[in-house]
């Protein structure tokens, strides 16, 4: 009997690596993170209140417990965890940026969704919860009045 072919583990872990580059990439573009990338890739540095494991959606891409969110009084920081970072570079989006259509804002089962106008892109937005809460509610209490620029008094 002839003995396995040795090259056969290394081609099977090349092509697994080539297949989830590709997908990473794939995944990035269709849900729109490559596009928010090129105006909104967040600067090397620490960001405070960091929540990981957070779940969310980016256009028709969910993020199902890997995304690292936090909040500063400047904006929005998003990032994918290490192992789903390639094509997916951390993101900051300022609040200044950001505009809420209130009329656009729903709700589904285990999700709240908000549509936010990002330059002249519009990207639905959405933060998994287990209560029906408006987007608000994700922010701490100091910034929640901050989106678009608006003065809102926080709940």
């Amino acid at each position: 009997m002839r003995g396995a072919d040795p090259s056969f583990p290394i081609a099977l872990g090349i092509l697994f690596c080539v297949g989830w580059i590709a997908t990473a990439a794939f995944v990035s573009h269709v849900g729109g993170w490559a596009l928010l990338a090129g105006s909104f890739r967040a600067a090397p540095g620490a960001v405070a209140n960091r929540r990981f494991f957070c779940s969310g959606s980016l256009g028709i891409i969910n993020y199902n417990a890997c995304l690292i969110r936090a909040y500063s009084s400047e904006g929005l920081f998003l990032a994918v965890l290490p192992p789903f970072r390639p094509f997916h570079p951390p993101l900051f989006i300022p609040w200044s940026a950001m505009s809420r259509n209130a009329e656009r804002s729903y709700r589904s089962f285990m999700r709240t969704w908000v549509d936010i106008t990002v330059g002249s892109r519009l990207v639905r937005l959405g933060f998994s919860t287990f209560r029906q809460l408006p987007f608000e509610a994700y922010l701490p209490r100091d910034l929640s009045a901050v989106i678009g620029g608006s003065r809102r008094a926080a709940r």
